[in-house]
């Protein structure tokens, strides 16, 4: 009766252990998941609040809005113009931070105009596919959570441009 006491009390300490265990894990993925929402936010803000950004994203809306001749020639121009200003600081994030994306999305429908890590794939709508964009664009607000897109899962943060033309 002894060795069969010790048994059940020595598995009950063991389970309760493992639940204890299991509960500091969850407790830290969530700490540090919740701080690399932040920080990606951050610098997704920080990158939108970039005022050679701005100034191009601004010519890009009042160009759409003037509906001139040559709309594909200019957004070819500017997307090169974004590339090259961004593309200092896109290394950096690669290098330092393993950051596999920065792409930049234009309102009210979410259509990609500029992927530095998959240039010439640009026109494309996600809205409806990658929450965090769609949900950016409506609240008009950084943006972050851990998502599915079309090729991949990923942790993603989204920060709107605000210019002089009030919209994002």
């Amino acid at each position: 009766l002894f060795v069969f006491i010790s048994i059940n009390s020595s598995k009950q300490s063991l389970s309760v252990s493992i639940e204890e265990q299991a509960q500091q894990i969850t407790q830290s993925y969530q700490t540090v998941l919740e701080q690399s929402k932040a920080d990606m936010s951050l610098l997704a803000t920080v990158i939108a609040n970039d005022p050679n950004v701005k100034s191009l994203i601004r010519e890009r809306v009042n160009n759409s809005q003037q509906k001139e001749n040559g709309t594909e020639i200019f957004n070819d121009l500017l997307r090169q113009k974004l590339t090259n200003q961004l593309k200092p600081a896109w290394q950096m994030i690669q290098e330092q931070y393993y950051i596999k994306t920065l792409q930049i999305f234009l309102a009210p429908d979410a259509k990609a105009f500029l992927r530095l890590d998959l240039p010439s794939v640009y026109g494309d709508s996600v809205d409806g596919v990658r929450e965090t964009v769609t949900n950016a664009i409506t609240n008009a607000d950084v943006q972050a959570g851990y998502e599915v897109g079309r090729t991949l899962a990923a942790l993603r943060a989204v920060a709107p441009v605000f210019g002089d033309y009030n919209e994002t």
